[in-house]
């Protein structure tokens, strides 16, 4: 809280996300199950620093909610 702030609001906030299409049968004819891309893409999937705040004094990097 700082003294004399009332309120604070953050707009444009998006969360982050990752679309997958799978053929099922692409999968199977390569004897993938759909377990085993799941766990893969969340292996793989990495969430990267977004940017930094450089001050006078500090450099702060901003990183996605959750990191």
């Amino acid at each position: 809280m700082i003294s004399g702030v009332a309120q604070v609001q953050v707009l444009g906030a998006q969360k982050y996300a990752v679309h997958v299409q799978m053929d099922p049968h692409a999968l199977a004819s390569r004897q993938v199950g759909i377990n085993e891309m799941k766990t893969s893409l969340k292996n793989w999937n990495v969430n990267l620093p977004t940017g930094a705040i450089i001050g006078s004094a500090a450099r702060l990097t901003c990183k996605p909610a959750g990191s």
